[in-house]
């Protein structure tokens, strides 16, 4: 029951950050940049990772590489990491799909496309 609150704390933190970014973004004029940062903060708060040394259960993998990495003296945040990398990749791809998809939109609206 703990671990479920603790990932709806987590849950609810990572809306109002994600909220925060889009506030934050929405002057900004590219827009590769602000749908990739859009992308990755829920991506980045919300990610699951395996906290090493307990068996079957996860935290937000920005935790997990954080506390590992800065405060275990034989800490593994490889894993970690590697999820957090993955999810980088992830966001870039996620931005750059809806970057092309709406250039591809206007250009159809431009040539009377549907």
């Amino acid at each position: 029951m703990g671990e479920l609150i603790a990932w709806l704390i987590a849950a609810l933190a990572g809306l109002a950050a994600c909220y925060c970014v889009v506030r934050l973004t929405r002057p900004w004029r590219s827009g590769f940049l602000k749908a990739w940062l859009r992308c990755l903060a829920p991506i980045a708060l919300l990610l699951p990772a395996p906290v090493p040394d307990f068996d079957g259960h996860c935290a937000p993998a920005f935790v997990v590489a954080l506390f590992e990495a800065a405060f275990q003296r034989q800490g593994r945040p490889q894993s970690a990491l590697a999820l957090l990398l993955g999810g980088v990749l992830l966001a870039a791809l996620l931005a750059g799909g809806q970057r092309l998809w709406r250039s591809l939109r206007k250009r159809g609206a431009g040539a009377g496309l549907p």
